[in-house]
């Protein structure tokens, strides 16, 4: 019941979100449509941890967030909030630095 209750809450609040897409889920992830999905994820893990975040092979274009505790929940609505707003700084790593 717990779980379902938070599945529930991030979604809503992801749903919010302008540039979010929500896909339809099951279980305790959050499936979303972003633009470049890849590199998305990219950036999420950079500032949350290698497991924020997941690109699934057969869904283009879409990013998979697990569903866990609500401070952990809010860290990670936080950190897409800031990347769709654009205010997330890091520099791709695919680029070199500029010399």
């Amino acid at each position: 019941m717990v779980e379902s209750l938070e599945h529930e809450r991030i979604t809503s609040r992801l749903a919010a979100i302008r540039g979010i897409e929500l896909m339809q889920t099951i279980g305790t992830w959050v499936l979303m449509k972003v633009e470049d999905a890849e590199a998305f994820a990219a950036r999420l893990n950079r500032r949350l941890g290698e497991q924020a975040a997941s690109v699934p092979q057969h869904l283009t274009g879409a990013v998979r967030i697990p569903v866990r505790d609500a401070k952990s929940n809010d860290l990670v609505i936080a950190a897409v909030e800031a990347l769709i707003a654009g205010l997330d700084q890091e520099e791709d790593l695919d680029e070199e630095p500029a010399t």
